[in-house]
């Protein structure tokens, strides 16, 4: 793995300033810091743009550093839907994708992430590329849908 790391990071990684005001802010804030990795970010952009995703769906906002890299991949119709818990997390990662330019390509839902999917069922909201760190709760997505 760290070999493909290398890889990435010589590759991809360039010293990008405002990813790393979102990482201190994720830390000044008290956020939980654990955003996806600065070259596992680069990957999410370099997929969401060569899969053409016009519609993201992200379960875990926390500070907004993978939303952030996801919605840097869309294209300039392309939207971004963050389901977040708690709400201060949702308004750290609005301010930090705001910031970097990002803020009217996503929409935050808080709340229970399983009432917020119900929501965007019932309006029969379709996505075209997933994302979620919280593995019980794809579990129970995958559960319902099987």
């Amino acid at each position: 793995m760290e070999k493909v790391e290398k890889y990435i990071e010589s590759t991809f990684h360039t010293n990008e300033a405002f990813l790393e005001e979102i990482k201190a802010s994720i830390i000044e804030r008290g956020v939980p810091s654990i955003s996806v990795s600065p070259n596992a970010g680069k990957l999410l952009t370099m997929l969401v743009a060569i899969s053409g995703a016009k519609e993201i769906l992200e379960i875990g906002a926390l500070g907004g550093f993978s939303g952030t890299c996801l919605a840097r991949g869309l294209s300039e119709q392309g939207h971004l839907t963050s389901l977040e818990l708690k709400e201060e997390y949702g308004k750290l990662a609005q301010e930090n994708l705001t910031k970097a330019g990002l803020g009217e390509k996503v929409t935050y839902m808080i709340g229970e992430a399983l009432a917020s999917l119900e929501t965007l069922a019932t309006e029969q909201k379709k996505f075209d590329f997933f994302l979620s760190m919280q593995t019980r709760i794809t579990m129970k997505i995958t559960s319902k849908t099987a």
